[in-house]
């Protein structure tokens, strides 16, 4: 497989709308206002108006080469592009413009996908020359500091080839937004907090359209992947366990405690007492668990394992007053009653679709899958019903 490289010039220039495109290699997802974010892995960002939940439209494509991670607060969208950190004014989502860079916020390695050539000042932005074999096809690449096939989410359940993105952040407050349990930007009042493979860094946000850097960053362990804020705590996800920081320090996030579990992946989402893990195996987690694990965190300091519920390959999910939201992959989506969480009680499954991950905000959840996102209202968590469907060529 022969790299193909761009310089940094024109990759640094690039930021902006374009036409609206078809989705290919849908990641991460992102809730702001009246709109719906979904990364287009390495490309940029679509844009869906979604102010009427039963008839969203879809209004802009904001290119950003690079990118994999966004986090929203104020209209300024913060988002990673390669190695720089980049802010952008979505003020009017149909003339995005670049208010900031950062060069260089992240470390190029192979670690967290971003391969450059510093001598000549290129990056690499796509593989080309290489037959696809049942052997090659299992060999994930490195994008955004996690695993991903080379086909996306979309081919994530190419049963050759499982593969798929990882992270995780909830709502945060002071105009932000909510993003799904595979994130690894989120925002908590006026910080940013990302995580690499194995760091957990911060960034001072009070003008996002400005991030200030808080210092080197603070060394979790290996395989980091998923980061989720509750209250004055980030409960962060990797391939070997769950460990929380305290954030009341916002600048200086300290480690609190951690529990460990077999490998797996790992994204983690959290209400009242209780962190919800999934695990999942795939070639990218080199784990053979499928499950949810479910964490007593009543004391912080000393999280403990009540119960394991069995699952089939769970990815995202998703909780919001006491009904929980797992993504089964080919099990599709799960609706549980988790007011006794170590008794739950499915009350629905959508298994007609391959589910990767949601959002649940206000009664409305937003669930992407291979044919592309469905929202729902749960208002009445008896009768759950289908909003809407947008698909990928949609």
């Amino acid at each position: 497989m022969n790299p193909v490289y761009m310089d940094y010039e024109t990759f640094r220039s690039s930021v902006g709308n374009e036409s609206i495109r078809s989705v290919e290699n849908p990641g991460k997802i992102y809730l702001y206002k009246d709109y719906f974010f979904m990364n287009e892995i390495r490309k940029g960002v679509h844009v869906y108006d979604i102010s009427d939940p039963a008839n969203p439209t879809k209004v802009s494509f904001i290119k950003i080469l690079g990118n994999v991670d966004i986090a929203i607060k104020d209209d300024v969208l913060i988002a990673d592009s390669f190695m720089d950190l980049v802010t952008i004014d979505i003020s009017d989502p149909l003339n995005a413009k670049e208010i900031s860079r950062t060069n260089e916020a992240f470390q190029p390695n192979w670690q967290n996908g971003i391969l450059t050539n510093t001598a000549e000042k290129t990056v690499v932005v796509d593989w080309v020359g290489q037959e696809i074999t049942e052997e090659t096809e299992c060999n994930a690449e490195w994008f955004g500091g996690t695993f991903f096939n080379t086909g996306g989410f979309l081919n994530d359940f190419d049963q050759t080839a499982e593969s798929a993105p990882t992270g995780a952040t909830g709502a945060a407050p002071g105009g932000s937004g909510q993003g799904g349990s595979f994130a690894r930007f989120t925002i908590v009042g006026n910080h940013l907090y990302t995580i690499d493979n194995r760091n957990l860094y911060a960034y001072n946000i009070t003008f996002p359209s400005n991030p200030v850097s808080e210092g080197e960053g603070v060394h979790i362990g290996w395989n980091i992947e998923t980061i989720y804020p509750y209250k004055d705590h980030l409960f962060i996800g990797s391939q070997s366990g769950m460990f929380v920081y305290d954030i009341s320090n916002p600048s200086t996030p300290t480690y609190t405690s951690d529990i460990q579990h077999f490998r797996a992946c790992d994204p983690v989402v959290v209400e009242g007492d209780y962190a919800y893990v999934t695990l999942r195996n795939g070639s990218e987690c080199q784990g053979f668990n499928n499950q949810l694990d479910v964490i007593n965190i009543s004391n912080v300091s000393d999280p403990i394992l009540e119960k394991s519920y069995d699952m089939t390959n769970p990815h995202g999910l998703g909780i919001d007053d006491g009904v929980l939201f797992i993504c089964d992959g080919s099990d599709g989506l799960k609706i549980y009653d988790a007011e006794d969480p170590l008794d739950l009680k499915m009350v629905r499954q959508y298994n007609d679709i391959i589910a990767i991950d949601v959002i649940p905000a206000d009664k409305i959840l937003f669930m992407v899958s291979t044919e592309g996102f469905k929202i729902y209202d749960y208002s009445s968590v008896s009768k759950i019903r289908l909003l809407s469907s947008i698909g990928t060529n949609d």
